[in-house]
């Protein structure tokens, strides 16, 4: 197997609040999700559940992202993630169960990662063997594992 093939790519999914973040506001989420699209290593997954929560999120007025952009930052993540269907529905984030579809969604891509800044998915640390880290941890992480 070469060394671009996601079989060894790190898969990683990312919740609304990063990707928001990152848009809106740059510091470690933009980090985080420039290094997701141009390192080799990491795969970025997703599903219809979290594209319809970003979509819903990025509704927010209070947002500085125009509606122009909106639209053109739904098709790039569409088409910069591998897109799963989860097959099962889990109730995991007690506090907040808009949450469990990252948890959902991670578990069906066999991700490593889930990326959050939301501490209802960080407390939790991981779930099935599946790491949560916020952004400044995850980007500590990959320079350990470079």
């Amino acid at each position: 197997m070469g060394s671009n093939d996601v079989s060894e790519a790190l898969v990683v999914v990312f919740d609304t609040n990063v990707l928001v973040s990152a848009e809106g506001y740059a510091g470690t989420p933009l980090e985080c999700w420039l290094l997701a699209r141009t390192d080799p290593r990491i795969s970025i997954a997703t599903s219809e559940g979290a594209i319809a929560e970003l979509a819903r999120v990025l509704e927010y007025d209070r947002l500085p992202i125009s509606n122009a952009r909106r639209e053109e930052l739904l098709r790039e993540y569409r088409r910069v993630a591998i897109l799963v269907e989860p097959s099962e529905r889990l109730r995991v984030v007690q506090d907040d169960p808009d949450d469990d579809v990252f948890i959902e969604c991670a578990v069906e891509a066999d991700a490593d990662y889930i990326v959050s800044g939301d501490s209802h998915l960080t407390d939790l640390g991981s779930v099935r063997g599946i790491e949560i880290l916020a952004p400044a941890a995850f980007i500590d992480r990959l320079d350990e594992d470079a």
